[in-house]
């Protein structure tokens, strides 16, 4: 049986507790979220074109991507970093997983917020022995990784962070 003091103390630590999960929770606040667009890029001695869906992006001007004159659309998605996963290569940090369309999975991880404001990044290509790549860059630029072969030419994988 409760007696009154006991109501009394239970009644004020519900909503203080309740007040507690909420802080917690507005603590984690939204997600970082990363911008994943695919080209295929290939060298055409026929001549050179961008195809429909491709955006301007000076970084395909300039060295290694000038190499290569042709580049198509091949897809593009926006993920949550929301998977921390004990068994990945990046020890529980906040990933996600893209199925590029060579059949290998793209796995992003934010590996930590530097005092610059620059972000800490990974990514692994593949599942057995993937390819593996850390960059640090501010939220919104975007970072490309090419070299993955793909039918005549190679997949260049542009990524940015959208951090909240």
């Amino acid at each position: 049986m409760l007696t009154r003091r006991r109501t009394l103390a239970l009644a004020l630590a519900l909503p203080a507790s309740l007040a507690a999960f909420s802080r917690d929770l507005h603590a984690q606040g939204p997600k970082p979220r990363v911008e994943i667009i695919v080209l295929h890029a290939r060298q055409d001695p026929k001549g050179g074109h961008v195809g429909p869906g491709v955006p301007n992006l000076p970084q395909l001007s300039q060295p290694p991507f000038s190499a290569y004159n042709t580049f198509t659309f091949v897809g593009q998605t926006t993920l949550t970093l929301d998977q921390a996963k004990p068994d990945d290569p990046w020890k529980g940090k906040p990933s996600a997983t893209y199925a590029l369309v060579t059949g290998k999975p793209l796995q992003i991880a934010l590996l930590d917020h530097l005092p610059d404001k620059r972000f800490h990044i990974g990514a692994t290509i593949g599942k057995d022995a993937p390819d593996v790549v850390r960059w640090d860059a501010p939220a919104g630029e975007p970072v490309f990784i090419a070299g993955q072969s793909y039918q005549d030419g190679i997949l260049v994988i542009g990524i940015t962070l959208r951090a909240p």
